[in-house]
């Protein structure tokens, strides 16, 4: 989305987003080993992926 190729999260194929939404069922990510140890509420992931996360998060992430 920041890139402008697609205007939804959902729309971009090469994602594991909709793997962690609910929206695929697909090998492309490990989800049993993220909920291990990403703090993430896989149950709000998908609202809450639409938040706006400032670049200034993002480098204080990694």
């Amino acid at each position: 989305m920041k890139a402008q190729l697609v205007s939804r999260l959902e729309e971009w194929p090469y994602s594991s987003f909709r793997d962690y939404a609910g929206l695929r069922k697909g090998t492309l990510c490990n989800q049993k080993l993220s909920h291990q140890f990403l703090q993430v509420n896989f149950n709000n992931f998908y609202q809450e992926s639409y938040q706006v996360i400032t670049d200034e998060l993002v480098q204080q992430i990694l």
